[in-house]
C-alpha cells in the first residue's frame, strides 16, 4: 500500500518484512529490530492508522481542489475546518487558510490564523521570508501589517545570520514603511552577501538608489514622503 517515494523496507531476522516507512526514520525501527525490542504488532497498527489518515486528507484534498475551481470560499474552508481535525499540526492547512481569508478580504482573521502557522515554523526561516515578502509586497496595502512582516524579516534574518534573502526581505519591509535610507543600507547588505548571483536583489538596490535620487524638493531638502503603496 505504499505509494511514496522514496520507501525503504527492513526485513527483520524472520526473513519477513517488518517495517517500511521513509528511510530517514529508519534508524530507531533498526535498532529496536537489532535489538529484539521491537513490537511488529504495534508497528502495523500505526501503519495502518497513518494510511487511513493519508486517504481521508486526500478525500478532503480533491474536495477543497473542488471548492476552490467553483469559487466557493465558504465552502472551502468548511473543508479545511475537516482536514484540520485530521491532522492538525499540518501548518500546509494553516497558510490555505490564511491565504484564503485574505481573499475573502477577512484580514483580522486571516492574521489570526497566519499566528498560528507562524507559531509551527518559527525556526524555519525560509518560510519566515516567504511570508515577510507575501505580506509586504503581494498583499494590497489595506491589508499590510508591515509590524508582523518586519518581525518575521527580523527573525528570519538572525536564524540565517543575516543571509541575502531575509536581507532583501527586511529590506523590502522598510522600504514599504518609508524608510527608505535603511532600506538602501540593508539592500547594500544583501547585495554583499548574494557573492556573484546580485541579480534581482542589484536592481532593487539601483530601485532605491534611483528613488533616493529623486527624493528631494527644489530647494534640496529631503521630500517628507507618504510611505509607500
Amino acid at each position: 500500500g505504499q505509494d511514496g517515494i522514496p520507501t525503504a523496507f527492513i526485513v527483520g531476522k524472520s526473513g519477513e518484512v517488518e517495517w517500511i516507512g521513509h528511510p530517514m526514520t529508519i534508524d530507531e525501527p533498526l535498532r529496536q529490530i537489532l535489538d529484539g525490542t521491537y513490537d511488529v504488532q504495534a508497528a502495523r497498527e500505526e501503519m495502518e492508522r497513518t494510511q487511513q489518515l493519508e486517504r481521508q486528507m486526500q478525500r478532503l484534498g480533491r474536495a477543497f481542489q473542488e471548492a476552490v475551481a467553483r469559487d466557493d470560499k465558504p465552502a472551502a474552508l468548511e473543508v479545511l475546518d475537516q482536514m484540520d481535525e485530521v491532522m492538525p499540526e499540518n501548518p500546509s492547512i494553516g497558510i490555505d487558510r490564511f491565504e484564503l481569508l485574505f481573499q475573502m478580504d477577512r484580514v483580522d482573521d486571516a492574521y489570526q490564523a497566519m499566528d498560528t502557522v507562524i507559531e509551527q515554523l518559527w525556526d524555519h526561516p525560509d518560510f519566515l521570508e516567504y511570508l515577510t515578502v507575501r505580506i509586504a509586497d503581494d498583499l494590497p496595502a489595506p491589508q499590510r501589517r508591515l509590524e508582523v512582516a518586519q518581525r518575521l524579516a527580523e527573525r528570519a534574518a538572525e536564524l540565517t545570520n543575516r543571509s541575502a534573502g531575509t536581507l532583501d526581505a527586511l529590506a523590502r519591509v522598510r522600504y514599504r514603511q518609508g524608510d527608505l535610507a535603511e532600506a538602501i543600507e540593508l539592500q547594500r547588505e544583501a547585495v554583499e552577501a548574494s557573492g556573484q548571483s546580485a541579480g534581482d536583489y542589484q536592481d532593487r538596490l539601483d530601485q532605491y538608489l534611483e528613488e533616493q535620487g529623486t527624493a528631494y524638493s527644489s530647494d534640496g531638502t529631503p521630500d517628507k514622503r507618504e510611505a509607500n503603496d
